[in-house]
């Protein structure tokens, strides 16, 4: 069963148990939203597609961690909090396709001609993306939110963990899966962290790949002209093939910008 098929399913599941309640399915990228909660389904497919479970086990499965989400919001706990101290530790920067509609009223920021950055509330069962109304009710700016999300994807950063194949053609890859691993492109600290990691100098150019919301790879701009087309090839081929898809193409990376290379 494919991710469009799995989340139309999972949504059934959940419009049977829950009523009263309205989802809305994005069944190519993956994605149920209940109200301002994104829920991925990527984990939950490998999960059932690995255990081969029974549809009675599956439909507890998916009341039990989608009921969680639902519990949480009705109680205005965890996903969304409008108190500014309860939401500032949280805050994370966040890259989508343009393709996924967030909403006229959510704070977004252009990234390249098909992406968006902008800014969530992390929380155990996923993220809600920062509303302006959000953002007037806190006192904040964007500038402000994004700074104070920067610094705490680089806090959650800390300790991760980076794969690094080095010789003639260095290649890094960031896979953690915590959701954010392509969003680690918007920090400078974590730019700069790589690139001194491939080029052995604190500053320089590399190109850096993020087809999609869980992979970042990074290599230097001096591999060969084969392996190159090769890595854009395989960004291009993910980029329309897995779930949360992101960039189609390269970016050429520096610890102070950020360029999609045409």
């Amino acid at each position: 069963m494919d991710i469009p098929a799995f989340t139309e399913k999972v949504a059934e599941i959940l419009r049977r148990r829950f009523p009263d309640e309205e989802f809305f399915t994005q069944p190519d990228e993956g994605v149920i939203r209940y109200h301002e909660i994104q829920c991925g389904m990527d984990n939950l497919h490998r999960q059932y597609m690995q255990r081969g479970v029974t549809d009675e086990d599956f439909e507890q499965i998916v009341v039990e961690k989608i009921g969680n989400v639902l519990v949480m919001s009705r109680n205005g706990e965890l996903v969304a909090p409008q108190e500014w101290d309860q939401a500032k530790g949280r805050l994370r920067l966040q890259l989508f396709h343009r393709r996924i509609d967030q909403g006229d009223l959510t704070l977004k920021f252009p990234f390249s001609h098909s992406v968006y950055f902008s800014i969530v509330i992390d929380s155990p069962t996923g993220y809600a993306y920062v509303s302006q109304t959000l953002a007037d009710a806190w006192g904040q700016t964007a500038l402000d939110l994004i700074e104070i999300a920067q610094q705490n994807l680089l806090d959650a950063s800390e300790s991760m963990q980076m794969m690094f194949t080095g010789g003639e053609t260095p290649l890094l890859i960031i896979q953690t899966v915590d959701g954010y691993d392509a969003a680690r492109v918007l920090v400078p600290e974590i730019r700069q962290r790589v690139i001194e990691q491939l080029t052995g100098k604190p500053d320089g150019k590399i190109f850096v790949g993020v087809p999609n919301r869980d992979f970042f790879i990074a290599w230097s701009t001096k591999v060969p002209e084969e392996m190159h087309e090769t890595l854009r090839t395989q960004i291009a081929t993910d980029a329309r093939s897995q779930p949360y898809p992101l960039c189609e193409t390269p970016l050429l990376v520096t610890k102070e910008k950020i360029v999609p290379v045409t």
